[in-house]
């Protein structure tokens, strides 16, 4: 603020509040009226129900990383490589499920390891994006937990983010986990929909090449800001009335709420387009190829109609370059499409069994490596190929959408019932604001292995069945790293009444490096907050679960490496 502006200038501005406004431009340096655009950023999550059967199908390794990272504040330190570094001419992907089809992603992707939840969820469909109440009712203690809205919906209700307040596109099954902010359930219309359906629905009226939008700062935000900086400093000072300052505090207060109003405009810029998608093509476009199946293309086996998921791909990129949406997900449930077993569904005879050996397709495999297939399968014809088209969009900053954006990847569980190392890939730094290419690794290996493995694992290190499962961070963690990376802040995705058991502790229940935390923060709950079916007791609860993190860093994103890898 320029040292022209008097105590007594700016207690009459602010006062006679109508007359401040006109007054600032005018005084204010020019250069705040400067706009300067921000990267359009968009999040896609693709959740699947059923675990991946063992951690060697999903990792690159599973021996110990060569490179440490201690973060400044005190946080867990972490062990990291590259992703590129896994690839030489005798392995050529990372993992059974992360194919080579990934590859030219690489340098724009994390895998995190050690990402565990604090609590025992049987059947879930809510925790992967954030909403632990939303399960199928095996565990009571977890089911009593206060309903919260999911990521994508807290993105998508957030109007610096989602300027047009339009709910994710979403395609696929199981929509119990999403929530609105009051906790209630809400459908979307494009839920089931046919890949043609989708395209007409969300195409008709659009004008290719018409432009994409992004957000920039209104120029009067900036000045408001200002006012309000100066307004802080005089109501600090010594010489400052009891009346004065509260006449500060009534208008500054109306300042506020414009400034909020005043979030930001939107510039059009080229870059929408879908005609790549062919939807009036001839009898051999994916379009045409789709409309022959019917309306639901989960009534087809996805092994022989991979080219469905592909079509979303490309629909879910193409909806990205014209702005019609700015949260995307696909939700699937596979026990129908990969039952195998002769006498068993799907969850008992296959997810179940890991280590059970049947003959499927021809080929003899135990159960876990069936479960491997399975989604790397999902992982090719949908995850892949959207980052391929996603990357294939250039954008006004001279990053792609992908650069701009965040494609996240994860499912119910790790091994069967497995609440450790759940599976997260990330793909995409968010516009720079998150360091990309490497394995990333939380495991405490000095703590032992996890006293719970999964069904049918072990947890002796040296046992042929060992479920490789160590303590870590939480997983609520990495949804907190994504909500910060989209641009939201504490205040609106925090919610003080939970995780109040974690707190304010004097009596080293939770460790003694857990007293003293006099706000837990973060997103989501921690645990259940009492000891649940899994746990026999709440002194195993504590010991050997709650009492192994620390809470003071729970509300903040999760470290990572320094740089990104290059």
């Amino acid at each position: 603020m320029s040292q022209k502006f008097s105590r007594r200038m700016l207690l009459k501005g602010a006062g006679g509040f109508t007359l401040a406004i006109p007054l600032l431009p005018s005084l204010l340096p020019r250069q705040s009226w400067a706009q300067t655009t921000t990267p359009l950023k968009r999040y896609f999550s693709f959740v699947g129900t059923y675990d991946y059967g063992h951690h060697q199908h999903w990792f690159p390794t599973l021996a110990e990383l060569p490179f440490t990272h201690d973060p400044t504040d005190g946080d867990q330190r972490l062990r990291y490589q590259t992703l590129r570094s896994f690839i030489s001419p005798s392995k050529t992907e990372l993992s059974r499920i992360i194919g080579g089809a990934f590859n030219p992603y690489l340098d724009k992707m994390n895998v995190f390891r050690a990402l565990n939840l604090h609590t025992r969820i049987a059947h879930g469909r809510g925790h992967m994006l954030g909403n632990v109440a939303a399960t199928d009712g095996h565990d009571s203690q977890v089911v009593l937990l206060k309903p919260l809205p999911t990521i994508d919906r807290l993105l998508a209700s957030d109007r610096n983010f989602n300027p047009s307040g339009r709910s994710p596109l979403h395609f696929g099954q199981n929509l119990s986990y999403f929530k609105n902010t009051d906790g209630t359930v809400s459908r979307n219309s494009a839920s089931w929909e046919s890949p043609h359906a989708m395209f007409a629905r969300l195409f008709n009226g659009v004008t290719e090449g018409g432009g994409q939008q992004t957000q920039t700062p209104h120029p009067r935000r900036d000045i408001l800001s200002r006012v309000y900086e100066d307004y802080r400093r005089v109501s600090r000072g010594r010489q400052i009335s009891a009346v004065d300052k509260q006449i500060l505090e009534n208008a500054m207060s109306r300042y506020s709420d414009i400034q909020a109003r005043l979030a930001g405009t939107t510039t059009t810029m080229a870059g929408c387009s879908y005609s790549g998608l062919d939807p009036a093509g001839d009898a051999n476009s994916l379009m045409n190829r789709s409309r022959t199946l019917g309306v639901n293309p989960y009534s087809f086996n996805p092994e022989s109609h991979g080219f469905i998921y592909d079509l979303y791909a490309q629909i879910y990129a193409a909806a990205a370059s014209c702005d019609l949406h700015r949260v995307f997900s696909f939700h699937t449930s596979i026990q129908d499409h990969f039952d195998r077993h002769p006498t068993e569904d799907f969850h008992q005879g296959h997810s179940h069994q890991p280590w059970t050996n049947l003959t499927i397709n021809g080929t003899e495999r135990a159960n876990h490596s069936w479960m491997a297939e399975v989604w790397r399968l999902y992982a090719t014809e949908f995850v892949a190929k959207l980052a391929g088209y996603l990357n294939s969009y250039s954008e006004a900053n001279g990053r792609t959408i992908l650069d701009n954006s965040l494609v996240h990847m994860t499912l119910e569980a790790s091994h069967v019932h497995g609440d450790f190392s759940k599976p997260c890939l990330f793909i995409g730094g968010a516009g720079g604001a998150l360091t990309t290419g490497h394995f990333i690794d939380y495991s405490r290996r000095e703590l032992g292995p996890h006293a719970q493995q999964g069904d049918g694992f072990s947890n002796v290190a040296t046992h042929e069945r060992f479920g490789h499962c160590y303590h870590g961070l939480h997983y609520n963690r990495s949804l907190t790293t994504i909500l910060q990376a989209m641009g939201l802040e504490p205040n609106q995705y925090e919610d003080p009444a939970i995780n109040g058991f974690f707190q304010a502790r004097t009596d080293g229940l939770l460790g003694a490096h857990n007293n003293g935390v006099s706000r837990v923060g973060g997103y989501g709950h921690i645990g259940s907050e009492t000891s649940g079916v899994w746990y026999l007791n709440n002194s195993q609860l504590y010991s050997q679960e709650y009492a192994r993190a620390n809470y003071h860093f729970y509300k903040n994103a999760l470290p990572l490496p320094p740089t990104s890898s290059t």
